[in-house]
């Protein structure tokens, strides 16, 4: 005897159940993405540029180094044969170690100092920038290393 009576003029409106679900969700505005970025730049930790500056800047230290005292040798001697040969290629063997080294003290330091959840991709930007200064200063060093060679034998410059 539990009839539903429906009262005449008296209309009920059907909500599908996905419709009920889906109607809290159209009613939140979604967040702008340039406005989820801007956060995420803000949280998430950088690898700083200044190691590899400084670092950069002890390659051509050891280049200006190299290219005085080679340069200034008495004689056509080449550079293979000067005292100070051996530990210009020393000095750059070290520096070229230090790059590897330096990315991960670099991104150790900047990783302890990050959250947990915001510790992505340090590592591999550390060492980008430090395999890229690496290169740069090796390239620098080898090629002073050769230009004060053909200086020295006279294949190009002033002994020529």
């Amino acid at each position: 005897m539990d009839e539903l009576v429906e009262e005449p003029g008296a209309e009920v409106a059907e909500i599908a159940p996905e419709d009920a679900a889906n109607s809290d969700i159209a009613e939140e505005p979604a967040p702008e993405p340039a406005v989820a970025e801007e956060l995420v730049s803000e949280t998430r930790p950088r690898i700083p540029w200044w190691p590899f500056l400084v670092y950069g800047v002890l390659w051509i230290g050891l280049v200006a180094y190299a290219g005085t005292q080679i340069s200034t040798a008495e004689g056509a001697v080449p550079a293979v044969e000067q005292i100070v040969y051996p530990y210009v290629v020393l000095a750059g063997l070290v520096l070229m170690l230090l790059g590897p080294l330096a990315s991960i003290i670099v991104w150790l330091a900047v990783w302890l100092r990050a959250g947990v959840g915001r510790r992505g991709g340090l590592f591999t930007t550390a060492l980008v920038r430090g395999s890229i200064s690496t290169l740069l200063g090796v390239v620098a060093w080898w090629g002073a290393l050769y230009v004060l060679d053909a200086l020295r034998l006279g294949l190009i410059g002033p002994f020529g």
